[in-house]
């Protein structure tokens, strides 16, 4: 099904959820005490081998979620990703979650703060630490990181618990979160700027 939408869709996004679910047929229709030798690995990193070529000459983002399982070897990390260590060779880019933390606002939890950690990179240096906001009926809430970025950067000025961009003026994250969105030109003047500082 990826392989056909990769094909037939230049430049869109697939979003696979998730490549652990790869499995040989046999596993589907043996009983549940047959004993089959899971062979994901080999079949998820042929399948990458084979996509990685569609997706380069086609212009498609592929993204994907795995599932780490504990390494019962006494060799190497605690835990590793199902789809076996070859898949990071076929990904320009491997994140894994290294935990969440409560988003509060106030006594009240609106989100969670995800911590990621860059595990692979082909387009720099591994081992980069980032975090994510993920709000509560919303999602990824890429406002509230446009702003963190801009904070960063400093493109939003920031004193004490009062923020600044633009013309826009307000004390507390929340509240500047508000004023953008109710101001599409002035977050797409934001976008604009982290984007041309980040590039």
């Amino acid at each position: 099904i990826i392989e056909d939408i990769a094909k037939s869709h230049i430049g869109c996004v697939i979003l696979c959820d998730s490549f652990s679910a790869i499995c040989p047929l046999a596993e589907k229709t043996e009983n549940i005490t047959g004993a089959i030798r899971t062979v994901g690995p080999k079949l998820m990193s042929q399948f990458c081998k084979r996509l990685r070529q569609i997706l380069t000459v086609n212009n498609v983002i592929l993204l994907s979620t795995l599932h780490l399982i504990s390494n019962c070897s006494g060799y190497g990390p605690a835990y590793m990703s199902d789809g076996g260590m070859k898949l990071k060779y076929y990904s320009d880019i491997c994140l894994e979650i290294k935990g969440t933390e409560p988003w509060m606002s106030g006594t009240d939890q609106i989100g969670q703060v995800i911590n990621w950690n860059c595990t692979w990179n082909s387009l720099g240096s591994p081992n980069k630490k980032i975090g994510s906001y993920l709000r509560f009926g919303w999602g990824i809430d890429n406002v509230m990181e446009l702003i963190e970025l801009g904070i960063q950067l400093a493109v939003v000025n920031k004193a004490a618990s009062w923020f600044s961009f633009g013309d826009i003026k307000c004390q507390g994250q929340e509240k500047l979160r508000t004023a953008l969105l109710e101001n599409p030109e002035q977050l797409a003047s934001l976008e604009k700027e982290v984007k041309a500082m980040l590039v």
